[in-house]
């Protein structure tokens, strides 16, 4: 395990073993699209193969677009066309014939986070709950009923099969399929409009001047006590 900057990490690894190809699961916000972009350049100057393959949605970029070829920017006409393209082709089904017994065999001790540079949060790290989806629809706008997935850390870093849990949703619960359209509307609009990450998607929300007034909010919270309670 190495940690620093990914270009450098690649160029200790290469020195250290001989490496035909590199394979990995694809990312779509800007920084991991610049960060991949730099290894993939260097590999390429070193004679290593670079495969990108999907993993972490059902659809990615440019698999759900409009008929001029231009991404969704509306959630309603995305979902519709995902939902048509599940129906079309369900990418829910795997052989599982396995991993080929090609790759190098390594075990090494997994560092702990100090070791790594980290220092371990005080917030934790809830483990989900699929019980909670068949009524998800009942409580999704209640956080007191405290009746969410704590799916979204663990789809996030992919321990756990996007597919799976759609094919899951679909059988059990529309409007949480809807939360996972969502997620994937949103990934192709991080990745075709990456400003996002900074700014407003909607330029002309650049100008509204936001309040910011700690006093003004807590005389707003001293009138409204009902719902605080």
């Amino acid at each position: 395990m190495k940690k620093g900057d990914p270009v450098s990490i690649w160029e200790e690894l290469t020195r250290e073993y001989e490496i035909g190809s590199v394979f990995l699961n694809k990312d779509y916000e800007p920084y991991a699209i610049e960060r991949d972009e730099r290894i993939a350049s260097f590999l390429k100057k070193s004679g290593i193969g670079f495969m990108k393959y999907k993993d972490q949605v059902i659809f990615e970029e440019n698999e759900i677009i409009k008929s001029d070829n231009n991404p969704y920017t509306i959630f309603t006409p995305y979902k519709n066309r995902w939902l048509q393209k599940v129906k079309e082709n369900p990418p829910f089904t795997s052989d599982k014939k396995g991993m080929p017994a090609i790759f190098y065999q390594y075990s090494f001790p997994f560092p702990s986070i100090g070791e790594l540079g980290f220092r371990q949060s005080l917030l934790k790290v809830r483990p989900y709950d699929m019980s909670v989806i068949s009524e998800y629809h009942k409580y999704r706008d209640l956080p007191a009923a405290d009746r969410t997935s704590y799916l979204s850390p663990f789809l996030r870093f992919g321990t756990i099969s996007i597919r799976s849990l759609a094919a899951l949703a679909m059988e059990e619960n529309h409007v949480f399929l809807n939360e996972l359209i969502w997620r994937e509307f949103f990934m192709q609009i991080l990745f075709h409009y990456p400003g996002v990450v900074t700014g407003n998607f909607r330029s002309t929300y650049d100008g509204v001047q936001w309040q910011n007034d700690e006093k003004d909010f807590l005389r707003w919270c001293n009138g409204r006590r009902d719902i605080l309670l």
